[in-house]
């Protein structure tokens, strides 16, 4: 929402109703809250830096059982978490 409100283009707008009404949201509940509280618990204990949103949303991604499309490096830091690059592909 932020980039199209950011450009103010009626086409952009149109083009992100059109996305969202094609796909599912997930809920951020107390389970993927639990998983990122335990989950930047421990990666701070064992020294791996990873940045707050990005941890929120590999915890999401753990909680919902999720594969995370990325070719964000750092996401391999997060154990149990199934990722896809599509960059690479």
């Amino acid at each position: 929402f932020y980039g199209v409100a950011k450009r103010n283009n009626l086409q952009l707008s149109q083009f992100l109703d059109i996305f969202l009404s094609a796909i599912s949201i997930l809920e951020w509940d107390t389970k993927t809250a639990e998983i990122y509280g335990k989950l930047r618990a421990e990666m701070e204990k064992e020294g791996k830096v990873m940045g707050v949103q990005d941890q929120m949303i590999a915890a999401h991604a753990l909680a919902n059982e999720c594969v995370l499309v990325t070719s964000d490096k750092a996401f391999e830091l997060v154990p149990n978490l199934i990722l896809e690059n599509w960059c690479s592909v």
